[in-house]
């Protein structure tokens, strides 16, 4: 935060845009002060502004996560990124070891020279330690959240699909019914009455009398029945 305000300066004086982008980037917070009330602001008071802004951020992502998965993500964005800064503290510590017996050169003691440094590299990390993990546990969380909502969805939808499926059985199972119980689909049903009218007749089914064995065949060809298509 210091970096945006400065020391001993007013407040029309901070980089008012440039740490509302850096809210925005780092943790999604869009924290806007009223032009009227940045005069009367010090650092104590931007400083809980942005306290409050974040907390609020996370506990809506908590809400959301629920506290044993949100818990699990605190844990390992931290672990990663300070094993990650510590490794890359190390390396910057090894370059400057290198390089510090130079300074002896310029009539400058180099442990010293080593011991001050050392401490500016150690705060910076410190510095960055935070805000890169604050920057990694909001990030790492909006996309399990997505991909949570995008679970959801996907279950919805299966969901609905198997709904509409029992509901399109179930209507073929009524058309069933009421066609009249024993039809089966594809086959041929007893007829249907017309609408608004009385059922249809039957009509007789004429059956032709069967000759006998001895009688002539009655495709005309001259021979009996038994010795033609009786056979």
């Amino acid at each position: 935060m210091n970096r945006f305000t400065g020391e001993n300066t007013y407040a029309d004086q901070w980089q008012w845009d440039d740490l509302h982008r850096e809210l925005l980037e780092v943790c999604f917070v869009d924290l806007r002060v009223d032009e009227t009330k940045r005069a009367e602001m010090d650092q104590e008071d931007l400083l809980e502004a942005i306290s409050t802004g974040v907390s609020e951020a996370w506990s809506r992502r908590k809400e959301l996560l629920g506290d044993d998965l949100s818990g699990k993500l605190e844990r390992y964005a931290i672990l990663r990124v300070i094993d990650e800064k510590w490794m890359s503290h190390l390396y910057e510590m090894d370059r400057l070891k290198e390089g510090i017996s130079l300074r002896a050169y310029g009539q400058k003691d180099p442990l010293v020279e080593y011991k001050q440094e050392g401490y500016y590299l150690f705060m910076d990390m410190l510095s960055s330690l935070t805000r890169e993990t604050m920057q990694f546990l909001f990030r790492e969380s909006a996309a399990v959240e997505n991909q949570l909502q995008q679970q959801a969805m996907s279950v919805r939808a299966r969901s609905g699909e198997a709904v509409h499926q029992d509901a399109v059985g179930m209507a073929f199972r009524g058309a069933m019914v009421e066609g009249g119980g024993g039809t089966q689909a594809g086959g041929a049903g007893p007829e249907a009455p017309p609408p608004g009218g009385a059922p249809a007749k039957r009509r007789p089914v004429t059956v032709g009398q069967e000759p006998g064995r001895n009688d002539p065949c009655h495709c005309g060809s001259g021979k009996k029945f038994k010795h033609c298509h009786g056979r």
